[in-house]
């Protein structure tokens, strides 16, 4: 990437990839070289071929099995075990930042874009508003009116559960017309899994 791009963004990016270069699993993106030259600065990470889980979940035709949402669901709770342990919390766990490694059926996920992770040790709390609206805990969307106190990795295990609830329906279990109302939602747990819709087709979310 050339430096005189990502100039307004330096911070986010060294904070990234510090923590690519902490993290070794085999659910979880990590960083392998980082060669700086004058104006330009390139990051390698390992290949990974298979595409993101988000245009896999858009491709279905007869949706996700059981076993292949558990599969998934495995490794994401994996990568998060992992990082949670290193008190590292990811804050954007969504299909779009999910990765294949290869195109095969049993082929490993990891978890990718490391943008707006920080590190949140015991006893300490993050107090950013980020995410994105879909995948957001209720203890995040209470910043937004006053009434949080902030939050830990947990956020992330809400996301994979929003994320576990696509894989098997094919559409988010909280939206609405309006973020504000969607955003209500979350707060107060409102959803339903209905079953007419186990297994849906298609992705009915625009990507965000």
């Amino acid at each position: 990437m050339k430096k005189d791009e990502v100039s307004n963004c330096v911070p986010i990016l060294l904070r990234e990839m510090v923590i690519l270069s902490k993290v070794n699993h085999p659910n979880v993106l990590s960083l392998t070289h980082v060669v700086e030259m004058e104006d330009t600065l390139y990051i390698f990470t390992p290949l990974l071929c298979g595409g993101e889980l988000f245009e896999h979940i858009s491709q279905q035709e007869s949706g996700f099995s059981e076993k292949q949402a558990s599969w998934m669901m495995r490794c994401l709770l994996q990568a998060l075990a992992y990082l949670h342990n290193m008190g590292i919390c990811h804050r954007d766990v969504k299909p779009e930042n999910l990765m294949l490694k290869d195109g095969g059926d049993d082929a490993e996920l990891q978890l990718v874009d490391f943008g707006i992770s920080r590190y949140v040790l015991a006893g300490d709390k993050a107090k950013t508003m980020t995410g994105t609206p879909f995948y957001v805990s209720p203890e995040i969307v209470k910043l937004t009116s006053g009434i949080g106190d902030g939050y830990g990795c947990e956020v992330d295990m809400w996301a994979a559960g929003v994320v576990m609830y696509i894989l098997l329906c094919g559409f988010p279990p909280f939206h609405a017309d309006a973020l504000p109302d969607m955003l209500d939602l979350i707060q107060e747990g409102d959803y339903s899994f209905p079953g007419e819709w186990l297994y849906a087709p298609t992705l009915c979310h625009a990507r965000t």
